[in-house]
């Protein structure tokens, strides 16, 4: 999950203008339940077993947006996280 629109990040959200950008990459408690819900209804969920998700990822893998349409980005995009396989960026 990345930053999740909890009661208490709306607290931050709204005391100061450094956080406004929180309200457009944060994703509502039920998106989470949706991928959970997808996750568990995938007949070939054991095949990430075992594995981290990201719930943005798992969330497009599977077609599912949150409020309004919105697609929350990826923690990996967010923080460039690589994958622990990564064997370096091609084209640069």
């Amino acid at each position: 999950m990345g930053a999740v629109l909890t009661q208490r990040l709306r607290q931050v959200i709204d005391s100061g203008p450094e956080f406004a950008y929180l309200a457009g990459i944060a994703e509502t408690p039920e998106f989470t339940g949706h991928v959970i819900a997808a996750l568990a209804a995938d007949p070939d969920a054991l095949a990430v077993s075992g594995r981290t998700l990201i719930g943005a990822e798992v969330a497009r893998h599977y077609g599912i947006s949150d409020r309004e349409g919105r697609h929350p980005p990826s923690v990996r995009e967010l923080m460039s996280v690589e994958p622990v396989n990564y064997q370096g960026r091609t084209g640069q």
